[in-house]
């Protein structure tokens, strides 16, 4: 069985609070959900970087992880800078030039993992920590697997490994065992 400590990752940010209130995405998609306010917010918007920097580009695997330490959320993005900027969006006609208009997203249109994360905060199952894996590390960590291929691009590579991980760690909103229903 996979053992996550074994896994090479970094922190990206703690969600340790709510903040009073919700917020409006900047997106007709999610114009009908109250975003709640996940603290502490971005320092720097699309901008801001993890808690730990490392000195490779993505693709990213991205983990959730509650206070007891048990894997929440399993995620990837494509973006090869910033592994927190898929989590960054604007409030409703908020200007792009100002942080403070920034909040913590996820961008799924049931409203995703910060309602997930709001809910926990509230029930005492925090802080949440958000770590991120180097997908270049990860291949070289799962080696050879029969389900990764050397003729896959880094796209195809990055699912496969983000099914494995989901499968072998059964995160507690990516198993069926909890799913928001906004």
């Amino acid at each position: 069985m996979l053992n996550f400590t074994d896994i090479p990752t970094y922190l990206g940010w703690r969600f340790t609070d709510l903040q009073p209130g919700t917020f409006k995405r900047d997106k007709a998609d999610f114009a009908h959900m109250d975003f709640p306010i996940l603290s502490p917010r971005p320092t720097h918007g699309p901008d801001t970087r993890p808690l730990e920097e490392c000195e490779k580009s993505g693709p990213f695997i991205y983990f959730v992880i509650d206070r007891s330490g048990a894997i929440c959320y399993i995620g990837k993005t494509e973006e090869v800078e910033r592994p927190l900027y898929r989590w960054i969006r604007r409030k409703l006609n908020e200007p792009k030039n100002e942080p403070e208009s920034y909040y913590w997203t996820h961008a799924t249109k049931s409203g995703g993992t910060v309602f997930n994360i709001a809910d926990g905060i509230r029930q005492a199952k925090g802080p949440y920590t958000f770590r991120y894996a180097v997908h270049s590390e990860l291949i070289h960590f799962f080696g050879q697997r029969d389900e990764l291929s050397h003729h896959m691009n880094s796209n195809q590579s990055l699912e496969v490994i983000e099914r494995i991980l989901t499968r072998e760690m059964t995160p507690l909103w990516d198993g069926g065992k909890k799913k928001r229903t906004n």
